[in-house]
């Protein structure tokens, strides 16, 4: 009669004894010896899940993480213990590591990786400023009005607005809605690690600049019943700007308003 082998049931991770029997013979007397089959742990993979962030101020949101490794229709629900997840503590800006733990299962050797969760500077913007319209001059030179407001700080911060403004078109030329530019203001104080600050950005209009012609003067004349008219001198214009090509030329024609004595 051949050999027959087995092992005891179960499919945990373990010790099994290895039982061979069945096995006679005429000639033979037969004896068993047993051993011991392993079922090892399964290793089990927790990562805390990367790329978590929150800006200055606001809630934590929720830390997840990602279990891989799961055999035999396994899933979270199924270990001894579940999974806990935290973040190193402190709410001023910057990287806090993020590390999951306490999964614990008798078939599994569990595994854990870290992940880091950021929290970004809060962005402050300034409001209350109002850009000026301006006569071409140009220059891109701008100017506005009003009194700048520091608006987004967490209640109890010190972060203080300074510096000294400076106001600069886009664009020298004449248009409506131009942007201006905002450089040069600063905020200042014990808290400003964990803020930023957005220059603001306003708008106006650069109109036309007007130009004037000197240099001509009117001539008298005997009343012909016309309102026809002559002057002398020479053209000269006058409020171009610097380094703007600009020409005076046409065929001036000259007429009295009334042409009664």
């Amino acid at each position: 009669t051949g050999v027959s082998i087995s092992r005891v049931s179960g499919e945990n991770a373990g010790m099994y004894t290895v039982t061979p029997s069945g096995a006679a013979d005429a000639n033979y007397s037969i004896s068993f010896v047993t051993t011991t089959f392993s079922i090892t742990k399964a290793p089990l993979l927790v990562t805390a899940d990367s790329g978590i962030s929150k800006v200055y101020g606001a809630a934590d949101p929720d830390l997840t993480y990602t279990i891989t490794g799961y055999v035999n229709g396994n899933t979270e629900g199924d270990l001894d213990t579940g999974v806990s997840i935290s973040r190193v503590s402190g709410e001023n800006a910057g990287m806090y590591t993020v590390t999951p733990s306490g999964a614990a299962d008798s078939n599994y050797t569990v595994s854990f990786v870290t992940a880091d969760f950021s929290i970004t500077a809060k962005e402050l913007t300034i409001t209350g400023l109002t850009g000026d319209n301006k006569v071409y001059d140009g220059t891109t030179d701008a100017t506005a009005s009003g009194t700048p407001v520091l608006s987004g700080v967490v209640s109890g911060d010190d972060v203080i607005l300074g510096g000294t403004p400076v106001f600069t078109f886009a664009s020298a030329n004449v248009g409506t809605g131009i942007t201006i530019n905002t450089t040069g203001l600063t905020i200042s104080g014990t808290d400003i690690g964990n803020y930023t600050l957005t220059q603001p950005t306003l708008s106006g209009d650069i109109t036309a600049k007007e130009l004037t012609i000197t240099g001509i003067t009117g001539s008298d004349k005997v009343y012909d019943d016309t309102t026809a008219a002559t002057a002398t001198g020479t053209f000269t214009l006058n409020g171009v700007e610097s380094g703007d090509d600009v020409i005076l030329g046409g065929t001036p024609v000259f007429t009295f308003a009334s042409a009664n004595v």
